[in-house]
């Protein structure tokens, strides 16, 4: 599915092989993951309060930003170069916060799982528990 600029895609389940495709402009709401399902955060576009369960991954781009992340289960979030993540949750199951070159994650919380932070990336705020 592709959302394009002024547009808001809410409450939307992605299962097995589906993907969202957020341009600039765009917006997600409430978005759900089960079993694998994509997410691509191009720039401009904002994901917020999504929730990945059983798998799945989401592409953070240039200029995008995402907030209010929650990862159960397992799962990736690939904060790539110029993006930013802000309050993203690592509740079960493991998962991965990967901060590529350049990308930004802001309050990090992990109960289980691991955060990545590669060359020349940021990760503030990040706070372990069990």
């Amino acid at each position: 599915m592709n959302v394009y600029s002024g547009a808001i895609a809410s409450y939307t389940t992605l299962r097995e092989g589906a993907i969202l495709n957020l341009y600039s402009g765009a917006s997600a709401i409430l978005t759900s993951t089960y079993s694998g399902g994509t997410i691509n955060v191009n720039s401009g576009a904002v994901a917020s309060n999504t929730v990945m369960s059983y798998g799945g991954v989401i592409n953070v781009n240039n200029n995008a930003f995402i907030y209010n992340t929650r990862i159960n289960q397992g799962g990736t979030i690939n904060i790539n170069s110029g993006a930013l993540a802000n309050s993203t949750f690592i509740i079960s199951g493991g998962g991965l916060i990967n901060v590529n070159n350049g990308g930004i994650a802001n309050n990090n919380f992990l109960s289980q799982g691991s955060l990545v932070v590669n060359s020349d990336a940021t990760a503030n705020h990040t706070y372990l528990y069990s």
